[in-house]
């Protein structure tokens, strides 16, 4: 619609004049800058991987599955992992120093490249039909690919390019502990000016910045393809990478805790972390089903709202465990609206459908929304907890002294007693993997798709 694309005209117009006004253009230009260029490297790295994701055999759901880990793993157990891999005392070393720009990057691109891979890979399997069509009629392998398989993924790829953007430039923990002052980010900033120099005159500008800048990325994301698609003999190319990226992925995950002795740790935060992530997941999809039926993209400008600001909007509300469960959901609601906009196309058609045959709106919404929307729900259920169990920022600011694992492991670090931190981590990182592991297991990408939506 017209009125979205004058809506980021002006609102980038507004954040050009904003940041030049405060000093900030160099700051949004270069936060920018490092998004752009780890969603590119998530892409590239990604792409390869997506040929191995298509694919029959126990390898190829091995690696769906760890695919999914990174969209429940908080990025303190990335950061952690790197660190002991990549570190002043790791196993590898690197041509950068892990602690610059290029650790930003190298973090980012590591963290989103699965969620890249996934998406282009929803379409491969078309292409790869329309390959072999092109060398039936004589097109040598090389100029099919680029006349032919890379042209009809063009789509998957900026979607897979724009979530990786979004991700990246949103991004908090690994800036704030790779970057330091030189490689700072917009997120980083908006926290330091609320809670630690106090200027909040120069953080609410920061957050309406980084909101004005998000526009085009909110408008511009129709939907998100989620389905891998139908399995198929894995080819020459993903039989090729798909050890290599098995390797990548168990060194992240694995290698590094495989040193890591479990230590003395409380039970109460575990269970303070479920109680949390359970109310605010059940309160995420009744957001999302009051305000997103209608459009399916409207919650990812929640995406450029800053958890700090949030926090700082809630610090004059009477505390509550409720009111960290509606922080939670808000912060979600991104996340679920991207796995749940693909629905939105097909709910309004039917609905459409109903219409015309007599049908009231509640019978629509019981006999046509529930049931599509039945499995996804349950996958945007699953991603909401996870993130209520990994966030950090938020609760910490509001929670009065209620611990979660990772408020938990965040204060056991800080305190030099790194065995009941370690042992946090290694809760956090079996919950990421089993959780990556049971969706992939009931196969619930398959199922929204194969049985549910027409």
């Amino acid at each position: 619609m017209i009125w979205k694309q004058i809506a980021t005209i002006i609102g980038l117009i507004i954040a050009a004049i904003i940041a030049n006004a405060l000093g900030l253009l160099n700051l949004v230009l270069n936060n920018i800058f490092q998004a752009s260029i780890s969603a590119l490297a998530s892409v590239i790295l990604g792409f390869p991987l997506s040929y191995a994701l298509i694919g029959k055999g126990i390898i190829a759901r091995a690696l769906r599955a760890f695919s999914l880990v990174p969209l429940v793993l908080p990025q303190p157990l990335m950061i952690l992992s790197l660190v002991l891999l990549f570190g002043a005392n790791g196993n590898f070393s690197l041509p950068f120093s892990l602690f610059s720009l290029g650790g930003i990057i190298f973090a980012h691109t590591l963290y989103n490249f699965p969620l890249a891979a996934r998406i282009i890979a929803q379409n491969l399997g078309k292409s790869i039909e329309f390959e072999k069509t092109g060398k039936s009629l004589g097109a040598n392998s090389l100029k099919s690919f680029l006349q032919i398989t890379l042209p009809s993924l063009r789509g998957a790829i900026i979607s897979a390019f724009t979530v990786a953007f979004a991700f990246s430039f949103t991004s908090f923990t690994i800036p704030l502990v790779f970057g330091g002052i030189s490689n700072t980010t917009l997120e980083v900033e908006i926290f330091r000016s609320f809670f630690r120099n106090f200027e909040f005159e120069r953080g609410i500008a920061l957050a309406i910045l980084q909101i004005l800048i998000f526009l085009p990325v909110a408008f511009g994301l129709k939907k998100i393809p989620w389905r891998i698609g139908k399995e198929q003999q894995m080819g020459k190319f993903g039989s090729l990478v798909a050890i290599p990226y098995l390797l990548i992925f168990a060194t992240i995950f694995f290698y590094p805790y495989s040193k890591i002795g479990m230590g003395n740790f409380s039970v109460g935060p575990i269970i303070n972390s479920f109680l949390l992530a359970a109310a605010s997941s059940a309160i995420c999809m009744l957001l999302w089903l009051a305000i997103s039926r209608r459009e399916g993209n409207l919650p990812l400008l929640l995406l450029g709202i800053s958890p700090a600001v949030l926090a700082v909007g809630f610090f004059y509300l009477p505390y509550s465990f409720y009111l960290l469960a509606i922080g939670h959901a808000i912060l979600a609601l991104p996340l679920v609206g991207i796995v749940l906009s693909s629905q939105i196309e097909s709910i309004i058609k039917l609905k459409k459908t109903a219409k015309s045959l007599g049908a009231n709106r509640w019978k629509a919404f019981w006999e046509i929304e529930i049931p599509i929307l039945k499995a996804p729900l349950g996958l945007a259920f699953a991603f909401s907890f996870m993130f209520s169990i990994g966030e950090t920022a938020f609760v910490s600011s509001l929670s009065q002294g209620l611990e979660t694992i990772s408020t938990s492991l965040v204060t056991s670090f800080s305190a030099y007693r790194f065995s009941r931190g370690y042992s946090y981590s290694l809760i956090l990182m079996f919950l990421s993997l089993a959780f990556s592991a049971m969706l992939e297991g009931l196969n619930v990408f398959g199922l929204q798709n194969k049985k549910i939506v027409p």
